[in-house]
Parts: C-alpha cells; sequence; structure tokens
C-alpha cells in the first residue's frame, strides 16, 4: 500500500509530466505553425523572448490589471513587449503560461 507522500509524489509527478508535454505541445506549434525556428530564435540577442516570456507570464497574473500601452501603430501592448502590438496575442491564463515556459 502506498502512503501519503507516495501518493503526492506520483500525483505532482503526473501533473509535472502533463505541464512539460504541453510546453512541447506549444514549441511545436510555434515551429509548424508560425515557422519560427531556433534559427530565427537566436536572431533575438538582446533578450526579446526572455521580455516575450515576462509579459505573458505577467499577463497570466495580472489580466486586465496590467499596464497596457499603444505601440507605435497605435496597437495595444504590454510595458516591456519587445514587438510590435500585431504580435501580443494572449490566450488565456493557462496557455499565457505555457507560452512564457
Amino acid at each position: 500500500m502506498l502512503t501519503d507522500e507516495q501518493i503526492r509524489s506520483k500525483r505532482e509527478g503526473s501533473h509535472t509530466k502533463r505541464v512539460c508535454v504541453e510546453i512541447l505541445a506549444e514549441r511545436l506549434r510555434q515551429i509548424s505553425d508560425e515557422g519560427w525556428s531556433l534559427e530565427h530564435d537566436d536572431k533575438h540577442s538582446n533578450g526579446e523572448m526572455a521580455q516575450a516570456a515576462a509579459c505573458y507570464a505577467d499577463y497570466s497574473a495580472l489580466g486586465e490589471d496590467m499596464i497596457i500601452e499603444c505601440d507605435e501603430d497605435g496597437l495595444p501592448v504590454p510595458g516591456g513587449w519587445p514587438w510590435s502590438g500585431g504580435w501580443w496575442k494572449p490566450k488565456g491564463t493557462r496557455r499565457d503560461l505555457i507560452r512564457a515556459a
């Protein structure tokens, strides 16, 4: 018979595996649907990928309370967003956290 600690550990491990699968699926979607590659990502060498991830993570926590600015085209973006507003595409709390990872 499993102890409570063993049961908790198995549940946490299962959840961790599921999250890892979701992160991998998101990356594969970015590659297949958006056409992004490692080479493309490496061209963003001034912290843009980390800035974008931070914006999605912050937005998942703050939502509509997050300070939103307008880019040069008048599109809404969070402060610190490294690209034009057309690339800001929040999808919901969990999905944004997966994208941030």
